[in-house]
């Protein structure tokens, strides 16, 4: 792949000025040596709020809890997690996990949209006379991520004992992520929504220092858990976590002759017989507990 389509230009506002790709950062980012010694800017965050409808009306909004990082960081993240879902990609083929294309559907090249998948999900069911279908979804899915089981799987489909400096670098900038509200930031330098659509960046660094760090406004993400959703790497970490969990439902799928599909945090199962002892729920509860994440129960259909 050229480089250039793995870098992709944003146009919003940061701490750092707007930055298009050019031969100087490529050099940049290529030098592994100047990504160890890289300072990572804190990430801007919001509230996305989603609204969904039902039968009846509408639901109850849904609060996503996004974080995006500055121009410079964004370029590093693109590449590294271009290396990564290579990585990935190449790992899914040599352990012969076909089945996992069909399965995993989100955040990958498959050449195949959502309605497919979906169009494949219900021809399944139509050739069951009698059966189950299983809906699952796991609470707040990036905020729960386990950093020792991420940093386990990255190693696995690198097939390395220890993570390279410049790999681990850019892992700590996400496991210890930093952010700034971005309300509060915008209200701290008397900033509007209409302002900064006209400018370059939200503050030069003299001011990001006085106005932002100095006050305390940089929180640090301390747990032993969570990384950003929103970075150019958090949708492909993601399926790297999920990695044992994905292959041991496939394994069982094969046994139960069902079908498994998952799309992020959404985990669809079906089965050709009526699962009166709940074995299947049980088995689904059992292995994501065992990666450390929840699953709504209240979700859980």
């Amino acid at each position: 792949m050229n480089l250039d389509e793995i870098f992709k230009y944003k146009n919003y506002c940061h701490f750092d000025r707007k930055l298009r790709i050019n031969n100087s950062l490529k050099n940049y980012i290529l030098n592994k040596s100047n990504i160890e010694r890289h300072s990572f800017l804190p990430f801007l965050y919001f509230q996305l709020e989603e609204r969904k409808m039902s039968q009846v009306g509408p639901k109850k909004p849904k609060y996503r809890e996004i974080y995006y990082c500055g121009h410079f960081d964004r370029y590093i993240y693109q590449y590294y997690n271009y290396i990564l879902n290579l990585h990935y990609e190449k790992y899914l083929k040599s352990i012969a996990y076909q089945s996992l294309n069909d399965s995993v559907i989100a955040y990958r090249k498959l050449g195949y949209n959502n309605i497919h998948f979906a169009k494949n999900a219900f021809d399944f069911i139509k050739t069951v006379k009698r059966g189950v279908v299983y809906c699952f979804d796991i609470s707040k899915f990036f905020d729960n991520l386990d950093h020792s089981i991420l940093k386990a799987n990255i190693r696995t489909i690198l097939n390395l004992p220890n993570l390279p400096e410049d790999m681990y670098k850019v892992y700590k900038s996400l496991i210890k992520h930093s952010w700034v509200d971005r309300s509060i930031a915008l209200n701290i330098l008397n900033l509007s929504e209409k302002k900064i659509r006209l400018k370059n960046q939200l503050c030069d660094i003299k001011e990001f220092k006085e106005a932002i760090a100095k006050k305390g406004l940089i929180n640090t993400n301390k747990n032993n858990f969570g990384i950003p959703q929103g970075s150019p790497m958090s949708a492909t970490l993601s399926n790297i976590y999920m990695l044992e969990f994905d292959r041991e439902v496939i394994n069982y799928m094969k046994y139960y002759n069902g079908i498994y599909m998952r799309y992020s945090d959404d985990i669809f199962i079906s089965i050709p017989y009526e699962d009166k002892n709940k074995t299947i729920e049980n088995l689904i509860l059992n292995l994501i507990n065992r990666i450390k994440l929840p699953i709504s129960k209240e979700k859980t259909e």
